[in-house]
C-alpha cells in the first residue's frame, strides 16, 4: 500500500487539481500535505509519510528544506515540467500506511491541538457528494452533462472543505475558479467576470468581504452564499444578507466526515422565514444525528444541549466534539465545543459566549477567547479582539464594559487588542497561537 499511496503537496493550483483527480480515477491513495506548512515542516512530513512517490509544483520543490529532502524521497514529480526524477526507494520511517479503500489522508486543522491524520474512504467521499447532489445519489431523472456556471473554491485543497469543493462541482460538470489565498477583491472579480450563482464563504471571509466594502453590484449575480467550517455568528449572516441582498446557507461538517452533514437549503429558508436563524440545517440524505447527555448517557429530547453524535449511511455513531441541540422541526444547532468549556476556579465559563459579547460592544469588529492555565483556578478566560475602524479603546475598558451584561467570574482576566486574529489555513482561529499571544502580549495592548 505504501508503494501505491501518492504523497502530494495541494496547492490551488490547476495542476495540483487535475492531479487529484487522476488519483481518485486511478485509486491511487493520496497523502495530502499542505503547502502552507513552514518549509521544515513540510520537509519532516514527507520524510515520514508512508508513500512511494511525491507530487508538487515546481514552486515547491524549489523550497529550501525541499531541496535537501528531495534526494531521499525516492521518486518525485513536478507537476509544471512533468521532471520525474527516481531515486533509490526507502520504507517508511513512523507513519502507517492508508488502509483498503482510502480515497485521501488529510490532517484535520488543529484548532485546538496537534493536528491528526484521518483516512477518507472513497465510498465516504461519494456518500457526502451524495448528500447534497440528487445526480450522484441516483434520485434525478436528469442526464450527466457538462453544466455551465463557474464555482470558486476559497478553501485550501489541503483542508477537507477544500477538497470536497473541488469534488462536488467536478462530479456536477461545472468549471472551477481556483484562489490559491482567499483575498475579497480577487473573489469578487470572479463572482462579476463569471457571473457566478453561487459561492462558499467562511464566516472569517465573509467578514472581509464587508470590510472591504465590496459594491454590491459586483455580487449581483450570486443567489445564495454557503457558510460553514467554522460557527457562523447570527449577526454576520444577518449584516452580509442586508447589505448584498444574498441568502447564507449555513453548514456542519468535519474532516472526519469527508465534507458536510447538515446544511440549510434556500426552501427551508423561504418556508421558515427566518425563524431557523442559527441553524446549521438539516441533517444530509444518508445521515443521522442524535444528541447525548455530557456524561455519556440517554439520548436527549428536542431542545436540550449535549454532545452532537453523527451517522454515515450503515457505518458506526461518531462521537463529536460539539455541543449541540437539535429542535422539533429535526435543524441542528451547533452551541459550541466541549473544550469551548472552561473550569475557572468551579466555575464553568463558556468561551463562545464572551465572543459573543464582545463582539456586541459596538467598537469591537471580532473577537476570540480562550482558556490559559492558571495555578490557583485552573483555568482562566482571556481574549483577544480586533476594533472597528476609527475605534479608540483599551483591553481594560472592554473588559469593563463586560461586566454590565455578564456575571463577573465570566469576564475575561486580559483583553488585547490586536490587528488580526490568528487563524489557520482553514481560516478558522488558530487556538494554539492565540494562547501564545495572550500569555505575552505587547505591553502597550494588554488590559491592565
Amino acid at each position: 500500500m505504501a508503494e501505491k499511496t501518492v504523497g502530494l503537496v495541494a496547492r490551488n493550483d490547476p495542476l495540483v487539481a487535475a492531479g487529484i483527480m487522476e488519483l481518485l480515477i486511478s485509486r491511487r491513495p493520496i497523502w495530502i500535505l499542505n503547502p502552507l506548512s513552514a518549509d521544515a515542516q513540510l520537509a519532516d512530513e514527507m520524510l515520514r509519510a508512508p508513500t512511494g512517490s511525491f507530487v508538487a509544483l515546481a514552486r515547491d520543490w524549489a523550497r529550501p528544506s525541499m531541496t535537501e529532502v528531495r534526494p531521499g524521497l525516492g521518486m518525485t514529480i513536478e507537476l509544471d515540467t512533468r521532471d520525474v526524477r527516481l531515486g533509490a526507494a526507502r520504507p517508511p520511517e513512523s507513519s502507517s500506511p492508508p488502509g483498503p479503500g482510502t480515497a485521501a489522508v488529510l490532517q484535520t486543522s488543529g484548532t485546538t491541538g496537534p493536528p491528526k491524520r484521518v483516512e477518507l474512504a472513497a465510498a465516504q467521499l461519494w456518500a457526502s457528494l451524495g448528500g447534497v447532489s440528487p445526480d450522484i445519489r441516483g434520485d434525478s431523472q436528469q442526464e450527466l452533462r457538462l453544466r455551465r456556471g463557474t464555482v470558486p473554491l476559497t478553501l485550501p485543497l489541503a483542508h477537507v472543505g477544500g477538497l470536497f469543493g473541488l469534488l462536488f462541482p467536478w462530479v456536477n460538470g461545472r468549471r472551477v475558479a481556483l484562489l490559491d489565498k482567499f483575498a475579497p477583491h480577487a473573489w469578487a472579480k470572479i463572482i462579476k467576470d463569471h457571473e457566478v450563482l453561487t459561492s462558499g464563504l467562511v464566516p472569517a471571509a465573509m467578514r472581509m468581504v464587508l470590510d472591504a466594502q465590496i459594491p454590491p453590484a459586483d455580487l449581483a449575480s450570486l443567489r445564495s452564499v454557503r457558510a460553514g467550517t467554522a460557527p457562523v455568528d447570527p449577526e454576520l449572516v444577518e449584516e452580509f444578507e442586508n447589505r448584498y441582498r444574498v441568502p447564507v446557507i449555513t453548514a456542519y461538517g468535519a474532516t472526519e466526515f469527508g465534507g458536510g452533514v447538515a446544511s440549510m437549503t434556500l426552501q427551508d429558508l423561504r418556508r421558515f422565514d427566518g425563524s431557523k436563524r442559527g441553524s446549521v440545517g438539516r441533517p444530509h440524505a444518508g445521515v443521522q444525528l442524535r444528541i447525548v447527555g455530557q456524561d455519556g448517557e440517554g439520548q436527549l429530547p428536542p431542545g436540550e444541549v449535549g454532545r452532537l453524535y453523527v451517522k454515515q449511511g450503515t457505518g458506526d455513531w461518531v462521537m463529536t466534539n460539539d455541543l449541540a441541540r437539535l429542535d422539533e422541526d429535526g435543524f441542528l444547532f451547533i452551541e459550541g465545543r466541549v473544550d469551548d468549556v472552561i473550569n475557572r476556579g468551579g466555575f464553568k465559563v463558556s468561551l463562545r459566549e464572551i465572543e459573543q459579547e464582545l463582539r456586541a460592544l459596538p467598537d469591537v469588529a471580532d473577537a476570540a477567547a480562550i482558556g490559559l492555565a492558571d495555578r490557583m483556578l485552573g483555568q482562566v478566560p482571556a481574549a483577544a479582539v480586533v476594533l472597528r475602524d476609527g475605534a479608540r479603546t483599551s483591553g481594560e475598558e472592554l473588559c469593563e464594559a463586560l461586566k454590565a451584561t455578564m456575571t463577573r467570574y465570566k469576564v475575561p482576566t486580559a483583553v488585547v487588542i490586536v490587528d488580526q486574529i490568528p487563524r489557520n489555513v482553514s481560516m478558522k482561529v488558530d487556538s494554539q497561537a492565540l494562547a501564545k499571544l495572550l500569555r505575552d502580549p505587547e505591553p502597550s495592548r494588554r488590559a491592565p
